[in-house]
């Protein structure tokens, strides 16, 4: 890993002014020393935040709520502002990166694995995986590339956007602490706050839609009534014909029953759900189809 990730900061440093050089070197240093004050905390605490499930869900709630929208709204707006060729290159961009995620997938579940296991990858996995990110690599430069280029436009949005990006922060930080508690060291605090939001270059990569698409409701799998009693009705989607997976999982990611693990024709589909052995509380539904992976949250009262 060290490996990959020295050579992925030699390949950024070519790419920096020797003033810029100095500075990324200035600031990694002040990192190191302000990460490693806080190490053993930082650990346990980024641990507890990928285990968490309940907190997974509360902040991709939150961004798909408050973000989500705002955003989509100014890039559906600031598409005006390319010209056909950028809006060309941005597209093909857009194909290059979603042809790349699932081997990215694939990649960091066997390193997830391998981190349990304490096990090193072999030279043909760090080869892959290098080849990977050399990949994405490349499609990341062609998109600040692009974003530098509108750079005037793109800061004016930002500034725009400054109180509200303040306030998403603030109450971002604030879900993970009553997730986690009050002692998660800032630097970790701040970190996980600004996820979701995306910087100028992702800003520019997500594709416009029609106001009523932005508007439209997600076809995310439905759990009526919801908070439930002793009984609720599962509703699903299976957009692509495959094998579905559905478990309920307690707050902890802990699978307490499969409801679903069989093949399944496209459609849609309810199952009634029989809970009232489960004690009052949050739990999770994993539900896993060809398509991908969807999380959907259930209170029990």
């Amino acid at each position: 890993m060290r490996q990959l990730r020295q050579s992925f900061e030699d390949r950024i440093q070519a790419l920096l002014t020797s003033e810029q050089q100095s500075r990324f070197q200035e600031i990694k240093q002040g990192r190191k020393t302000e990460m490693r004050a806080h190490l053993p905390a930082l650990r346990a605490f980024r641990q507890a935040g990928r285990e968490n499930l309940a907190l997974k869900a509360d902040l991709k709630a939150y961004r798909q709520e408050h973000i989500r929208p705002v955003m989509q709204a100014h890039r559906n707006h600031f598409e005006s502002q390319l010209t056909e060729a950028d809006q060309s290159t941005l597209a093909d961009i857009r194909a290059q990166m979603q042809s790349l995620q699932p081997q990215m997938k694939v990649m960091r579940d066997i390193q997830f694995q391998m981190r349990q296991s304490q096990s090193l990858p072999t030279e043909a996995q760090k080869a892959e995986w290098l080849a990977l990110h050399e990949a994405k690599l490349a499609q990341m430069h062609r998109l600040r590339k692009l974003a530098e280029s509108y750079r005037p436009a793109l800061e004016a949005i930002w500034e725009e956007m400054a109180s509200q990006r303040e306030n998403w922060n603030n109450e971002l930080q604030a879900l993970i602490q009553q997730h986690l508690g009050q002692d998660i060291p800032a630097p970790l605090l701040a970190k996980m706050g600004q996820r979701g939001m995306p910087g100028p270059a992702k800003f520019l990569l997500m594709a416009p839609q029609p106001e009523t698409e932005s508007l439209a409701p997600s076809p995310a799998p439905l759990v009526y009534p919801n908070p439930a009693g002793q009984q609720h009705t599962l509703r699903y989607e299976v957009p692509q014909a495959g094998n579905v997976r559905i478990q309920l999982l307690d707050a902890r990611g802990k699978v307490l029953r499969t409801l679903v693990n069989e093949k399944r024709a496209v459609g849609s589909y309810s199952q009634q759900v029989d809970t009232h052995d489960l004690a009052p509380g949050r739990y999770f539904y994993q539900i896993q189809t060809p398509a991908g992976n969807e999380t959907q949250r259930l209170i029990l009262e």
